[in-house]
């Protein structure tokens, strides 16, 4: 959990490792490029196939109860980040610059959502324990049938495609809001990958043939 990550993974980029899927990576705390990257993907996938998105966000508090979060990275870290990084401030910075809100409307609403988690909190405190039989009950918005396996009518199988070219991916450091991207612009061709899963299949086929012909050539034992 405290291990960096340089140390623990042999490539940090992790938005290149969904071999042979293509990837983008974006500021994940920059909402209106985060939405700019969302939108891309979704238009991608539509019309190309799957893609990666590798969105680089910061956890400011300890990863559980017993994680004070501070014995692996100091406080002046966490400082740094909130104050160039976050996202909230970032957007309100945005808005208000942009003439959409004004610095009193933005602290209404912060005290808005801030009554409403509270009072929220409170109802939870005074709610009555769930019962067992209702453990289960809503936790998806849409329930799925109670058995998983095979609800998925199209069942799709992948294949290793051994290391994939650095023209696969697009490292969108510079994904900012004014970005606009289509599909088209990924250097990455879903002909050209069927073309590579085809030519997989045919070395394997290779390999399995040479390996029974061999077999067959071995004199037998006596």
């Amino acid at each position: 959990m405290g291990t960096k990550m340089h140390r623990s993974s042999c490539s940090i980029e992790y938005y290149t490792r969904g071999v042979p899927l293509p990837g983008i990576y974006v500021d994940g705390m920059n909402i209106l490029a985060m939405h700019n990257a969302a939108e891309f993907a979704i238009g991608f996938v539509q019309k190309e196939g799957p893609i990666i998105i590798e969105a680089h966000t910061y956890r400011y508090f300890g990863h559980s109860m017993s994680d004070p979060g501070t014995s692996y990275r100091s406080r002046d870290e966490v400082a740094e980040v909130r104050s160039k990084r976050d996202p909230i401030s970032y957007f309100k910075e945005i808005t208000i610059s942009q003439g959409l809100l004004t610095e009193d409307q933005c602290k209404k609403i912060d005290e808005d959502i801030r009554k409403s988690i509270d009072e929220a909190a409170e109802k939870a405190k005074k709610s009555n324990e769930v019962k067992k039989e209702e453990l289960w009950a809503d936790v998806y918005m849409d329930n799925k049938e109670v058995g998983i396996r095979d609800t998925i009518g199209n069942r799709h199988k992948h294949f290793h495609a051994g290391k994939t070219l650095e023209k696969d991916h697009i490292k969108l450091k510079s994904f900012t809001p004014d970005t606009k991207l289509e599909p088209k612009d990924i250097p990455f061709e879903i002909k050209e990958w069927e073309a590579q899963m085809e030519a997989i299949k045919d070395v394997e086929k290779g390999k399995k043939s040479n390996q029974k012909s061999k077999s067959d050539d071995k004199p037998e034992k006596k």
